[in-house]
């Protein structure tokens, strides 16, 4: 029951990793764009 416990855990973490990752490059996205606005 455990085992099954932690490999859940495992793969919702990794999830979260893969998640976390995208909205990064995503706000880097924003900000550069709004970095380009404002230099306009």
């Amino acid at each position: 029951m455990q085992e099954i416990l932690l490999k859940h855990g495992l793969g919702y973490f990794l999830f979260d990793l893969v998640l976390a990752e995208y909205l990064y490059k995503f706000l880097i996205l924003v900000v550069d764009l709004l970095i380009k606005i404002n230099s306009l």
